[in-house]
């Protein structure tokens, strides 16, 4: 009996997720922390789209005077 309780209870659950978040995005409650202090390749080889923005390939080929 209590099984059954506590399924209806993540079903519901479940679906009150799914129509918060746009009907297709479940949130993940238990995922840990990514530790900033960790080596993470992926995360510190991300490219900025902010410090880009001025960058011109005009300014590397000036003409040599």
């Amino acid at each position: 009996m209590e099984k059954d309780a506590i399924k209806a209870f993540k079903k519901a659950n479940r679906e009150l997720q799914f129509e918060r978040n746009g009907g297709g995005q479940f949130v993940s409650m238990d995922r840990p922390w990514k530790n900033k202090k960790k080596y993470d390749r992926k995360r510190d080889r991300r490219i900025d789209s902010d410090g880009l923005s001025f960058f011109s390939p005009l300014m590397c080929f000036q003409p040599i005077s």
